[in-house]
C-alpha cells in the first residue's frame, strides 16, 4: 500500500543542543570536516552545527513522491501504520486514494529507493525533486519482504546533477548511541530534518501490516523524529551518509522510530534494478529456540545459534547432510545469533550460490557446504 507508516516520536531536541552549546565551549573544530566526535565545527571562522552541513548534503538527494491509485474498500485502516490515510470511505467498492511518501535518489539516471507501503498499488507516480524539478516515474520493482520499492523518473534520457545521488554508508558499523538524522516529508513537510541516536539495533517481530508485515526485519531503532510522509526518506550519520531507510512510525509511543539498514537496501535495489524482482537463497530446516534447560543437556557452550527441530526433505539441509537436533553456530565462518539472524543472512545470498555451514553435533564443530534453492515468498 502506499500509505506512509514511518514510526514515530515525539521528543525535543533540548537536551541535544545543550550538548551542542557545552561541545562548543571546550571543543571547536578548525576545519569544515563533519567529525563523528564533535558537534560543533568551524567554518570561515564561525561555529556551525554539522546538522546545518549535512542538510546541505543530503536534502538535495531526497524527494517527494506523490501517488495516486485505488484501494478496495474491505483495506481498512490497520492500526498507528495507516494513520496518513485516516477519513478514507469504505462503503463502496474501490475509492481512489492519494498517498505521500519520501524516496532517495541513488543513480543519476534517475533510479529512486522507496517504501513499498509507499508504491504499492500506485498508478499515477510523480516526483518533486525540488521547487522547479517534478518527473513522472514508473515502479521498476518491489519487495514486499522487506517494504523495499526501487522507481525511476522519466528523465528523457538527461542524468541528473552529480550533488543530487545519495552517498550510501555502511549499516553494519552503527552503534547505539551514534547519531541520527532523518529526512524526509512528514506530513508534506518538504525536506524536514530531525535529529536522534540509534537506540538500538537489530530490532525484529513486528506485525505491523497482519498477513502483509515485512518477512525480513533487521530494524534501525532511532529517537530521530519520524511522522507520516517520512517513509521511503533518508536515515543518515553524522557525515551525512545514508545509514537506513525510513520505515516506521507508531503515534502510540513516543522516542521510537524504525528504519530499514541501508546494507539491506543496497542488496535489494541491485536486484530489483538488475530483474525486477527478488531472488533470495533457501536451506530448508525448521527452528527451535535453545533454552537453558537444552543448553545444559546438549552441553553447549552457549545458548546462541540455532537447533534444527526438522530438516525439510528434498532440500539443500537434507542433500548437505543437516539432521535434526544439530545445532547452527556459524555461517561462511561468522557466528550465528539466532534464527531471525541465520534467515536475514541466507536470504543475502542468491539462490546457486554456496555457503558454509558449522554445526555443533554430539560435542563437536563440523563444517557442511551447501549450495542454496530459491526461496518462495509466504
Amino acid at each position: 500500500m502506499f500509505t506512509s507508516y514511518s514510526l514515530f516520536l515525539h521528543r525535543t531536541n533540548t537536551r541535544i543542543f545543550s550538548l551542542i552549546v557545552l561541545f562548543t565551549l571546550f571543543a571547536p573544530m578548525q576545519s569544515s570536516y563533519v567529525s563523528a566526535n564533535l558537534p560543533v565545527i568551524n567554518r570561515n571562522g564561525e561555529n556551525t552545527s554539522p546538522f546545518a552541513l549535512i542538510y546541505e548534503k543530503v536534502a538535495p538527494t531526497v524527494v517527494r513522491i506523490d501517488v495516486k491509485g485505488e484501494i478496495p474498500s474491505s483495506d481498512q485502516n490497520q492500526g498507528d501504520i495507516r494513520q496518513f490515510f485516516n477519513g478514507i470511505p469504505q462503503q463502496q467498492q474501490n475509492r481512489p486514494v492519494e498517498g505521500m511518501g519520501s524516496g532517495i535518489i541513488i543513480d543519476r539516471k534517475g533510479y529512486v529507493i522507496t517504501n513499498n507501503h509507499v508504491v504499492d498499488k500506485a498508478q499515477k507516480i510523480t516526483v518533486k525533486v525540488n521547487e522547479d524539478e517534478t518527473y513522472d516515474a514508473e515502479v521498476v520493482g518491489t519487495d514486499p519482504e522487506t517494504d523495499l520499492a526501487v522507481i525511476k523518473l522519466k528523465l528523457d534520457g538527461k542524468l541528473l546533477p552529480e550533488e543530487y545521488v545519495a552517498e550510501l554508508g555502511d549499516s553494519d558499523e552503527l552503534k547505539p548511541g551514534d547519531y541520527a538524522i532523518a529526512i524526509g516529508n512528514p506530513i508534506g513537510l518538504e525536506r524536514t530534518i530531525n535529529v536522534g541516536v540509534i537506540s538500538a539495533i537489530g530490532r525484529y517481530g513486528f506485525n505491523v501490516m497482519g498477513t502483509e508485515s515485512p518477512q525480513f526485519q533487521n530494524y534501525i531503532q532511532t529517537d530521530a523524529q519520524i511522522n507520516p510522509g517520512n517513509s521511503g526518506g533518508a536515515l543518515v550519520d553524522i557525515n551525512g551518509k545514508v545509514i537506513g531507510i525510513n520505515d516506521m512510525y507508531t503515534a502510540r509511543y513516543a522516542g521510537i522510530g524504525f528504519a530499514i539498514p541501508v546494507n539491506m537496501a543496497k542488496g535489494v535495489s541491485k536486484q530489483l534494478i538488475e530483474h525486477g524482482e527478488v531472488k533470495r537463497g533457501f536451506v530448508g530446516i525448521k527452528p527451535d529456540i535453545i533454552t537453558s534447560d537444552i543448553q545444559e543437556a546438549m552441553n553447549l557452550p552457549e545458548k546462541d545459534g540455532v537447533l534444527i527441530r526438522e530438516v525439510l526433505p528434498d532440500t539443500p539441509a537434507e542433500k548437505a547432510g543437516l539432521k535434526h537436533g544439530d545445532v547452527i553456530v556459524k555461517l561462511d565462518g561468522k557466528k550465528v545469533k539466532n534464527f531471525q539472524d541465520l534467515l536475514f543472512r541466507i536470504a543475502g545470498h542468491a539462490p546457486g550460490e554456496q555457503i558454509e555451514i558449522s554445526i555443533f553435533r554430539e560435542g563437536t564443530e563440523q563444517t557442511f557446504k551447501l549450495k542454496l534453492a530459491e526461496r518462495k515468498s509466504v
